[in-house]
């Protein structure tokens, strides 16, 4: 798909010539309600850390309930063999 395509090859536009965007990435540039959070969190890399950390660990924590297929839930992966 043409739009995924490096328009900055490497070493011909600092730092960032290399940074790939999603649409879901600049939506989240676009959109001023969460421009502020992504600004947040820019400024503070420490801050990103400690919000994705806890974030990341309650949704790996709560599971996957209702999302894995039955046989699964019911035994484990070696069940589904």
């Amino acid at each position: 798909n043409r739009q995924y395509v490096n328009k900055c090859p490497l070493g011909t536009g600092g730092d960032d010539a290399n940074q790939m965007m999603l649409l879901s990435d600049m939506a989240l540039a676009w959109d001023p309600d969460f421009r502020v959070h992504l600004e947040a969190f820019a400024a503070d890399e420490a801050m990103l850390a400690r919000e994705f950390g806890a974030a990341f660990k309650k949704l790996t924590e709560l599971g996957c309930e209702g999302v894995l297929q039955p046989e699964v839930a019911a035994g484990g992966l070696a069940a589904a063999r």
